[in-house]
């Protein structure tokens, strides 16, 4: 009976020993792999942030600050995004964004599988998710690591990121954030830059050759090789089909649309006095202020007056010189 009564107590203390030593190890793992990371929510400080706009009495763009680290970049809600850019992206980067909780095991299966097949690295796994906390909370010098040890803590971060957003947020996010080449960080930025319109009227075709800069940003970007950046949107509008937001027959009658590109990238309205406006920012807020972005600075100037004003001024030293149209005999 006392040999029952003692076996059951050092079973009982060999327990405890191995839940002490698997909680130490996983302790250590932690310690190792994860402590240093930061938190999910750190994502909306490292986030860029929109570009610090000078307008008129009446809201109109006069010039955007933009500085050459940060990029241009607006926020929208995710409402304000065409669904075809939304439906593009989703398909291109993450067709089964909405069914998985950060991390795709079958999207890691068959890369896993494509690889082995391979001899080498030709595909990869990551999920929209997964690039977030990839490029929004990793420093510089590991986000472009190749490692199964980046990939760990990269996917714990999705992990964590899925559980503090929801899908839509996560979502909005994404649309907002990504780099499009060109000085472009998110679709509104993309399509000013691109296309000189607003994200809100894009059309399929455009919102699916924006949709494939993001794997390769520099390599398609369209002011520079057009027909790259229309082979790849070609391959954007097969994905969208085979996830099933196009038919065969709109993928067709969508590839034959004509894209006319217009970068609106640097654009400057009365010059003279939004270099006098900005001289008093720099003043008043400092450099570093104006260069963080965020502002929306409203002038005194009435944009469509200064354009009457100016006008007339050309008029008028026109006739006093003999030129143009006001030539004397």
């Amino acid at each position: 009976m006392k040999w029952l009564v003692w076996e059951r107590q050092n079973a009982w203390r060999l327990t405890v020993i191995g839940l002490a030593l698997v909680a130490f190890f996983a302790y250590g793992v932690y310690d190792w792999l994860l402590a240093d990371l930061p938190p999910v929510t750190a994502v909306e400080l490292r986030a860029a942030r929109p570009t610090t706009q000078i307008l008129d009495r009446n809201g109109k763009l006069l010039y955007e600050v933009l500085d050459a680290d940060a990029g241009k970049q607006y926020d929208l809600d995710l409402s304000r995004i065409p669904a075809a850019c939304v439906q593009a992206t989703i398909a291109t980067e993450d067709s089964r964004f909405f069914y998985h909780p950060g991390v795709d095991p079958l999207a890691i299966a068959r890369a896993t599988w494509q690889n082995l097949s391979s001899g080498g690295v030709s595909s990869g796994a990551s999920t929209l998710t997964q690039q977030l906390a990839r490029n929004l909370l990793m420093d510089d010098d590991e986000r472009y690591q190749t490692s199964y040890l980046r990939k760990l803590r990269e996917a714990y971060l999705a992990f964590q990121l899925e559980r503090h957003y929801n899908k839509d947020q996560l979502l909005a996010l994404y649309l907002n954030q990504t780099y499009y080449g060109n000085f472009a960080f998110g679709i509104e930025a993309a399509a000013q830059i691109f296309f000189a319109k607003p994200a809100a009227q894009l059309s399929t075709a455009e919102c699916a050759l924006l949709a494939g800069l993001v794997q390769y940003p520099s390599g398609y970007n369209p002011l520079l090789d057009p027909e790259a950046a229309k082979g790849r949107q070609l391959t954007v509008l097969r994905l969208m089909k085979d996830a099933g937001y196009l038919t065969a027959a709109q993928v067709e009658e969508t590839a034959r649309q004509p894209l006319q590109y217009r970068s609106q990238l640097f654009n400057i309205q009365a010059p003279h006095f939004v270099m006098y406006v900005q001289d008093l920012l720099v003043q008043q807020l400092g450099v570093e202020r104006l260069r963080a972005g965020g502002l929306r600075v409203y002038t005194t100037l009435d944009l469509d007056l200064q354009r009457q004003a100016e006008a007339a001024v050309r008029r008028r030293l026109a006739q006093l010189t003999c030129t143009g149209d006001a030539a004397c005999d």
